[in-house]
């Protein structure tokens, strides 16, 4: 896809994203497919839409969506604390932000009907492996941040938002076509 074509869709730019996020230090990062969930019939309906999450605040003991159509106790709401990167459409925003883009761009995205309101299937999260950094530095070390050390899961600072708005927003743009 990617690579050979220089396109992808939602899922694979998603997950270069994710790999782009976690190679320069990001850490509780997550693919998230979107649902809409209706607050009257409790039914899910698919978004058929991946984006990328950072500290979206999972409980503990969360159970990750899979393959397997979610049930509701496997998504979350989003909220101002985390970011959602959206690559495929190219903008980033807070949880709660993302709501009101995805709403205001009803010709990309599959509308929300009534009743309905929006919300994240969250993906297990993976780790990079050593092979993996060296693969990165070697072929793409215009991306390649200083590895990582390893470090808590902790929570994202108050008024970090803008600052890794940019970051996030400068690998969508400068580093994601790089390695399409």
């Amino acid at each position: 896809g990617m690579k050979k074509y220089k396109i992808g869709n939602c899922n694979e730019q998603a997950d270069a994203l994710n790999v782009a996020l976690r190679a320069n230090g990001y850490k509780n990062v997550n693919s998230v497919s979107l649902f809409a969930y209706n607050t009257k019939t409790e039914s899910i309906r698919d978004l058929d839409h991946i984006v990328v999450g950072v500290d979206l605040k999972l409980p503990k003991n969360f159970q990750y969506y899979g393959d397997d159509f979610p049930h509701k106790k496997q998504l979350i709401e989003p909220h101002n604390g985390s970011i959602i990167a959206d690559p495929w459409a190219g903008f980033v925003d807070t949880g709660k932000g993302y709501i009101q883009r995805y709403k205001e761009n009803t010709n990309i995205f599959s509308p929300l009907k009534k009743d309905e309101k929006l919300m994240y299937g969250v993906l297990p999260s993976f780790e990079l492996t050593d092979t993996d950094f060296a693969y990165l530095k070697t072929f793409y070390p215009g991306f390649y941040g200083a590895r990582p050390q390893p470090q808590p899961q902790a929570k994202l600072p108050e008024g970090r938002f803008d600052r890794i708005k940019k970051q996030v927003t400068n690998i969508i743009n400068k580093i994601l076509p790089k390695i399409s």
